[in-house]
Parts: structure tokens; sequence; C-alpha cells
């Protein structure tokens, strides 16, 4: 799937933050140190320090994602950035600071290290999982696919202009069948979550509008009986086809 303009921008820019980022250490540590002066363990430091950078950056860039505009991530995951960047900056916090330290710490640095991060896995992983299950099914559909509520809307404004105090009985019954699906929409598809992903609702959708074209050419004062039973054959169908996609949605894994 084609990301938008804005995320490919983001990531680019994410890369390119980390790139120099970790391109300043290096210029920093090489110059501020001497040869004569570094440590057995100069490089290793620098590399964990390049470490350090990535996890900040990685945390950075979905950040960004996520704050982007009509951004395709779920919903709701904005909500849990402060504990997540408490959780990640305080990893990069302490180690950093064990590393200042490694020198009075000696072989035990890298014991610490080690220990810090498998507490920063084990407490990060989960927090990642259960924010990501706690919006699952809030997806929402893309832009260029209508909602099911929007699609109701459409139908609404048809059935509307066709309902009179005495109306014909094609008339009539033309918009008893446009209610019938606009209440099937409503009450049996979701706004949210894969409906928009699945190539059916994509075809619905696409039913409706067609329909509701049809309809607003429809003249006012049409004698056309075939018309009616065809439109009216037509919204009938389309009720039938929004139970079975309601049904797919049910049983479809996630």
């Amino acid at each position: 799937m084609n990301q938008p303009p804005q995320h490919r921008t983001l990531g680019i820019a994410t890369v390119a933050g980390y790139l120099i980022t970790a391109a300043t250490i290096v210029a920093v540590a090489v110059t501020a140190i001497t040869p004569g002066k570094r440590s057995e363990s100069f490089w290793y430091n620098v590399a964990l320090t390049e470490f350090l950078a990535l996890v900040v950056w990685a945390y950075l860039g979905g950040v960004f994602q996520l704050l982007v505009p009509a951004t395709r991530e779920p919903r709701g995951l904005a909500g849990v950035l402060p504990i997540t960047g408490l959780i990640v900056f305080g990893y990069v916090i302490f180690s950093f600071l064990l590393m200042l330290l490694s020198e009075q710490l000696g072989q035990s640095h890298w014991t610490a290290q080690f220990v810090l991060l498998m507490g920063f896995a084990l407490w990060f992983a989960p927090l990642n999982l259960a924010r990501f299950g706690a919006v699952v099914g809030t997806e929402p559909i893309p832009p260029q696919i209508r909602a099911p509520q929007d699609l109701a809307a459409m139908l609404r404004i048809h059935e509307d202009m066709l309902w009179t105090p005495l109306p014909a009985a094609a008339t009539r019954r033309l918009s008893e069948a446009i209610k019938a699906l606009r209440e099937k929409i409503q009450h049996s598809l979701p706004n949210v979550g894969r409906i928009g992903q699945t190539q059916e609702y994509q075809n619905f959708a696409r039913q409706i509008e067609a329909l509701c074209t049809d309809l607003q050419a429809l003249p006012a004062d049409s004698s056309d009986q075939a018309l009616f039973v065809r439109l009216q054959a037509a919204a009938t169908q389309l009720a039938a086809q929004t139970q079975y996609i309601a049904s797919t949605l049910k049983t479809r894994p996630s």
C-alpha cells in the first residue's frame, strides 16, 4: 500500500535526522578525545551512543507519523505517547549515565547495560502490543471510499424527496425500498475498521453512489413504471448485499 506523501516526507526526515546525529556523535567523539587518551571501550561507547540515538529517532519518527493530519494510522495511539516517551527517554538517559560510569564499573558496566536493555524491552514491547490492541477495528475508511454513514445520508435525501402525503404506488414502493436500504446500512455496517479495506464494500459503495445518481436524474413527474421498478429492484438487491457484507465482517478473521 502506498504511503501518504506526508508519511514519506517524515520518514525521509527521520532517517536524515538520525544520520546527521550519528555523524555528529562520531565527529565529536573523535575530535574531543585524541587517540592517546582513548580507553579500550572507546569505540564500544561510541557504538552504544549511536544505538541510543537510533532509539530516540525511532520514537520521534513514530510520534511524527501519528501526529500528521489525516494520518492513516489507527486513532487513539496518540494518547499513550507521554508514557511511551517516558520509557524511551528514561532508558536512554540511564543507559548513557551507565556509560559515563563505565570506567568505575568495569566489566559490570556491560552486565548493567544488558539488564537495563532487557528491562526496557520487557516493559516497552507489551505496552506497544496493548496500545495497538486497544484500537484494533477503529481504522478509518480510506477517504476515497464513502463511509456507511455518508451513504445513508445520501439515500435519506432521495427518500425524503420521493415521499409525499399521497404518493403514487410505484413512488411509495421505491421510497420504502430506499428506506429499507438506508436502515440496513445504518444498523448493519460499521463506519470504521477493516470494512473499508474489503473489495465487497468498495464495490457496494460505488453501486450506492450510482443508484443515487439515477435517483437524482429521476423526473419528479415521471410516469415510467418500468424505471421505478428497476430502481426499486436495485435498492432491494443492495439491501441484501448489505446483509452479506455485514455477515462477512463477522466471520472474516482480523
